[in-house]
């Protein structure tokens, strides 16, 4: 006689979204060998279904799924004998947390390898590719040089005062700190950041996670979750062709309190964009607007409980299919939709030169 099939349900492996709740995961034997999966699914919130024999690797079973704020249903067939199944919420990628940086406030990692040539931002005395960057604390990586920087300005201008930059990449720059991670005792679910190799759909990939991570000073009412992805494309044709994907779970904080804040909220609010600090920019719609890129209005605004569906960093796209996920590609050291913009040079005091010409071009206008 057969023995009985087991099938577990996990009901969620992504932390709990503040507002929003734990979507609990059922299931239901439909035949034998076939079972439904079911789950609320909120508004513009990406969903996929993992399963596993042994709890330790997980496999995809689903591509994304856009909830619309009504049930959703997966139907699955599994002939095996034991299977755990996972519902993942959020556009947030398993992995890259082989290494993490100390628990702390500014600090910075060492160079690490990112497994496979980026052909960045590229100039004549500097031409890369570059196969190193530097994770930082504040919701940033940089290529050429670390930052400690925590105050978030315009990008290209506060990039400009970083020497030897060559990129900034930046999913949420903001005063992230994690000090309070290194104690169990006041935590209160905050973590360090991770990173590490890895892949995505079978290529090459670095990541760093900011996975519930607090702000400055020592805060850790609110957490942010929020992730950047390299993923090679040389399946493209071309050595050093990179896509950055920036991934938002949840995004509850958006400034510290040397930026001005106050209880997470006002001041210099997180920036969000790819720059050199020279010419080439990208600074997504709403980087640095308060309260814009968070996942609702927070208490004692006014309208305080509304999703932000419009601007919040969870529920948008670039690039991309999925809720939360922003899809940047470097194509030949150039960055897709970036500006050049020249406006002529400088002029000493005095100069009977009153007004300048602004010129420019993008490399792909339709970004």
């Amino acid at each position: 006689m057969n023995a009985p099939r087991i099938l577990i349900v996990i009901s969620c492996c992504a932390s709990t979204l503040f507002g929003q709740g734990v979507n609990p995961l059922s299931i239901t034997r439909v035949s034998p060998t076939q079972f439904q999966l079911a789950w609320h699914a909120n508004t513009l919130r990406p969903y996929q279904i993992e399963n596993s024999i042994d709890l330790q690797s997980w496999t995809a079973l689903t591509g994304y799924i856009e909830g619309t704020n009504a049930q959703q249903g997966v139907l699955v067939t599994n002939n095996a004998d034991k299977m755990f199944f996972r519902l993942k919420t959020g556009a947030i990628r398993t992995g890259f947390d082989s290494e993490s940086l100390e628990a702390d406030d500014d600090n910075s990692s060492e160079l690490e390898p990112i497994g496979f040539p980026i052909n960045v931002f590229p100039t004549p005395g500097n031409p890369g590719p570059w196969s190193d960057c530097y994770v930082n604390n504040n919701g940033n990586i940089t290529i050429g040089t670390y930052t400690t920087s925590y105050d978030p300005l315009p990008l290209q201008s506060a990039a400009q005062a970083i020497p030897d930059l060559v990129a900034l990449i930046a999913p949420f720059w903001a005063d992230v700190d994690t000090r309070r991670a290194g104690d169990p005792t006041t935590a209160n679910g905050s973590k360090v950041v991770t990173y590490g190799q890895g892949f995505v759909d079978g290529r090459p990939a670095f990541g760093v996670n900011w996975k519930n991570v607090g702000y400055y000073s020592l805060q850790v009412n609110k957490l942010n979750s929020f992730q950047m992805v390299l993923i090679d494309r040389s399946d493209i044709g071309t050595s050093g062709e990179v896509d950055a994907e920036f991934n938002y779970n949840q995004i509850l904080w958006e400034s510290g309190d040397c930026s001005y804040g106050f209880d997470g909220y006002g001041g210099n609010a997180g920036r969000v964009g790819i720059t050199n600090g020279i010419d080439r920019t990208i600074e997504v719609q709403y980087s640095g607007e308060t309260l814009k890129q968070l996942d609702f209005i927070p208490q004692g605004f006014p309208g305080a409980g509304t999703k932000n569906y419009a601007s919040g960093l969870i529920y948008r796209k670039r690039n991309s299919a999925v809720p939360g996920r922003l899809v940047f590609q470097f194509r030949s050291g150039n960055l897709l939709g970036a500006l050049q913009v020249n406006a002529g040079s400088d002029q000493p005091l005095g100069s009977t030169i009153a007004t300048a010409t602004l010129s420019g071009s993008a490399s792909d206008p339709s970004g």
